[in-house]
């Protein structure tokens, strides 16, 4: 078992090798050895999300709420229900390959795509987030608290924009 010393020193070391100006990080065992180039799927990655829906400041969830997944052209990718928990079951979205991330070279690739999510349920308002973003192999827990509809008329939708970082 490493020491806390340990794991810093060691993050000291990689931060130094990373300053190096030709330094690549071995990113895979499909990385050949000799270019150091990365395969071809490289672009093709999945991550997760699961959608969480609840009202009274997250207090009670919202079951059975109707959650469409769009790319950012609006294309529709999946829908999905929650659950008893307010909950969506975990879905599988495209995005890039977590390797692009590690190679210094490659700073303007991005490395996560987003998609825009739209909540809808009976008696609640309806919110589009847009932006939110997904990476390859992680789960992505998008939490949002409905707020009641003030009329059963009341069909407006709110539109909560999460700003991209340019970073990610």
């Amino acid at each position: 078992m490493k020491t806390i010393q340990e794991y810093i020193d060691e993050l000291k070391a990689f931060k130094e090798r990373s300053l190096e100006k030709n330094y690549v990080p071995a990113v895979s065992a499909n990385v050949t050895s000799e270019t150091n180039e990365l395969p071809e799927d490289v672009n093709k990655g999945t991550g997760n999300l699961v959608v969480i829906a609840t009202h009274s400041r997250g207090t009670f969830p919202v079951v059975n709420a109707k959650v469409t997944v769009y790319d950012t052209d609006e294309n529709v990718i999946t829908t999905a229900k929650t659950d008893l928990s307010g909950r969506t079951p975990e879905i599988v979205l495209d995005t890039y390959s977590k390797y692009l991330s590690e190679r210094p070279e490659d700073s303007n690739t991005p490395i996560n795509k987003f998609y825009n999510i739209l909540i809808e349920a009976d008696r609640y308002i309806s919110v589009l987030i847009k932006n939110v973003p997904i990476f390859e192999g992680v789960t992505t827990l998008q939490r949002y608290d409905m707020t009641f509809a003030s009329s059963v008329t009341d069909q407006s939708t709110q539109v909560v924009e999460l700003t991209p970082n340019e970073n990610l």
